[in-house]
């Protein structure tokens, strides 16, 4: 089961709810993405969970921002930074399992 975590900046007070880094549901694998144009964090979605056999270490080939295919984005794991000032984000409670 995939689990959501609510992450905020102690600096600017950004805070959103994202997985965090690679996710894996029943069904589906997410990765937490920084958009360099959007300036936010989302999960998108890489794969479905019958190929999710990956190795460690394994990152997606193209990843791509939900808003627009055409955002430049990287992928983003807890501990990182905030996509609005560059401070370290923090995370704090579970929100959600999914999946």
């Amino acid at each position: 089961m995939g689990a959501r975590y609510e992450f905020k900046c102690p600096t600017c007070h950004y805070h959103t709810e994202v997985s965090g880094g690679m996710d894996c549901g029943f069904t589906a694998v997410v990765i937490t993405i920084f958009c360099e144009d959007c300036q936010e964090l989302h999960d998108a979605w890489i794969d479905d969970v019958n190929s999710y056999e990956l190795p460690p270490g394994w990152k997606p080939e193209k990843l791509s921002c939900p808003v627009s295919a055409d955002h430049k984005v990287r992928a983003w794991g807890y501990p990182d930074k905030c996509p609005k000032c560059g401070s370290i984000m923090d995370r704090g409670e579970l929100t959600v399992l999914w999946d």
